[in-house]
């Protein structure tokens, strides 16, 4: 005999409820999940836990029942991405069909019941890892929003009032409940404090006073345009108005970093960009003596002489040319020459008489390089039937004078800026080991006193460039490895140095070696190393991603922000090979 009116449980156990209509009730295994496994089903869950609530286990064993069900944010879910918010485990010997049984909850402000089918005798197990196999449908599971308000509280109280609060208010101030529209939405329970003309006198307000006068601030007038004293407020900042809450948002872009000065309420924006990105050069003033370039001697600086040309072979190749350098070099700077140093942007690099009481160091590991014996080898590898190997020399003659000077950032302009000179004579950063010694003075009024190495400096976008830099700095003893991701420098790690002084000559290794096991990482290890003072060491070392690295295309070279910073000599090894 046919069944005229099924009871709901009964047609829930011949269709796939509570599942959604799209899900395909398999599990990562491919076995379809019992429709009779589950009767009925509420839950209920806070929404920022996720928007699509989907069965993530479930088991029926000889003995107990299980059924766990997780959220996830979307459709096409990452396991790892969803969060488990509750679930229910139940001994078959103590199980009734077609009761109902409250799920346990795993997150706060969930709740909900279950409804076990009548086929729990079937041995079953199975896992879903995405909604789509297994999503639950909205009118067995959906989300709900917090109270727009969860508590009240006079301000500054320790205890905040939950739950049903009744609110009173005395006259002149009255409250109502009216319909707003806000934001272009309309809420039909909306509490309105407004202040009201009355006949009592309540205390606050004097008879025949207006209560808007007793309430309207120390201007003695109604809130309004121009009815306060000098100094007016501020009402517009370039034409843009506050909104009806008197909140006027600023959105700065670019380098601005902004802070907020607690005394005075003001904002404070500082950028990382010097005077020279805002100011043709040419039209600076002197930072020692104010005075214009008009106003003072010109100062010529002789132009850098050019390096030596490379090696260019007779024999017709259809292949890239790969240059190698010989290793390790060495350039002393001596000649008043930094072969391969190419400054970026705006910089300013020249030559200063001093040096390093270490340079010999540099000579002594490799003594037939630019600087040492003037000599340059580079060898050109071609990928077709043979291989040759080519060696260029430039000697220098006997009329030659060699004079110890060092690279530096002297020029009072360089002060203003971030300098970086870039050595293209190498094709790769990684397995290299880069040294300089380094001397930071006092520079102008103003200056700051720092030096560094960079590592895989990279054009990411037009004009943005990212790179990896060991810095050293005199002014807050610290010294650090940083990324420079385009806009501001990212601290990695940092250690503090005592005893740390500027003319004092101290010496800087940088290297990166990439992780030879999982090819993931790459370890940066600097080594800051005292001359004039042997007692100043430190050595600081971290991993960074393999993404972060991204490309070997980038090139090494040294850094001065806003210091007159001198480097004696530019010392190149291999690293971890």
């Amino acid at each position: 005999m046919p069944i005229r009116n099924n009871h709901w449980y009964n047609l829930n156990e011949q269709r796939f409820y509570p599942l959604d209509d799209t899900a395909s009730a398999r599990s990562d295994n491919g076995d379809l999940l019992p429709n009779s496994l589950i009767a009925d089903l509420r839950l209920c869950w806070p929404k920022e836990y996720g928007e699509y609530a989907f069965i993530s286990a479930a088991a029926s064993t000889p003995s107990l029942v299980t059924v766990l069900i997780e959220v996830a944010t979307t459709l096409a879910n990452n396991p790892s991405d969803s969060v488990l918010i509750a679930g229910i485990t139940l001994p078959k010997a103590e199980l009734t069909k077609g009761r109902t049984y409250a799920l346990t909850a795993f997150k706060p402000g969930v709740g909900g019941f279950i409804v076990l089918g009548t086929t729990l005798d079937q041995i079953y197990s199975g896992r879903f890892s995405s909604p789509s196999q297994s999503l639950l449908t909205p009118r067995a599971a959906r989300p709900n929003r917090a109270p727009p308000v969860p508590t009240i509280k006079v301000s500054d109280a320790a205890v905040a009032l939950s739950g049903l609060v009744k609110l009173t208010a005395t006259p002149p101030l009255y409250l109502e409940k009216e319909t707003r529209i806000i934001h272009g939405v309309e809420y039909p329970n909306v509490i309105v404090f407004r202040l009201k003309e009355g006949e009592q006198n309540t205390g606050i307000v004097a008879l025949n006073e207006s209560v808007f006068a007793a309430f309207s601030g120390p201007c003695g007038k109604r809130a309004g345009s121009k009815t306060c004293s000098d100094p007016q407020p501020v009402q517009f900042i370039n034409g843009v108005a506050p909104d009806c809450d008197g909140i006027l948002t600023l959105d700065f872009q670019g380098c601005a970093v902004v802070g907020k000065n607690t005394k005075d309420c003001g904002v404070i924006i500082d950028c990382s960009l010097g005077l020279s990105a805002s100011c043709v050069p040419p039209y600076l003033p002197v930072l020692l003596t104010g005075k214009l370039p008009s106003e003072s001697p010109q100062i010529i600086i002789p132009p850098l002489r050019p390096p030596v040309p490379p090696f260019v072979p007779t024999v017709s190749i259809s292949t890239v040319v790969e240059t190698v350098l010989n290793l390790p070099y060495c350039d002393t700077f001596d000649e008043m020459i930094a072969v391969g140093f190419y400054p970026m942007g705006d910089s300013l690099f020249n030559f200063v008489s001093d040096d390093s009481p270490g340079e010999n160091d540099c000579c002594a590991i490799a003594p037939t390089q630019y600087g040492c014996d003037m000599s340059i080898s580079v060898s050109h590898s071609y990928s077709i039937s043979h291989s040759n190997s080519y060696s260029l020399s430039y000697h220098k003659g006997l009329e030659a004078i060699e004079i110890a000077s060092s690279y530096a950032t002297i020029h009072p302009n360089a002060q203003a800026r971030t300098n970086i000179s870039i050595w293209t004579m190498d094709v790769q950063s990684l397995y290299r080991k880069y040294t300089t010694d380094v001397k930071i003075t006092n520079g102008q009024p103003g200056s700051k006193k720092n030096a560094g190495i960079i590592l895989n400096y990279r054009q990411v976008l037009p004009s943005i460039f990212n790179y990896l830099v060991a810095i050293l700095d005199v002014e807050t003893s610290t010294f650090g490895i940083y990324f420079f991701n385009g806009l501001l420098l990212v601290p990695f790690v940092q250690t503090v140095v005592p005893a740390l002084k500027t003319n004092d000559w101290y010496r800087i290794s940088f290297s990166a070696i990439p992780d030879s096991v999982t090819q993931i990482s790459v370890q940066l290890t600097a080594v800051l190393t005292g001359i004039t003072d042997p007692t100043v060491t430190a050595t600081i070392s971290t991993p960074i991603s393999s993404n972060l690295w991204q490309t070997d295309a980038g090139n090494a070279g040294v850094y001065a922000k806003r210091s007159r910073s001198y480097f004696s000599f530019w010392r190149v090894e291999e690293a971890g090979v």
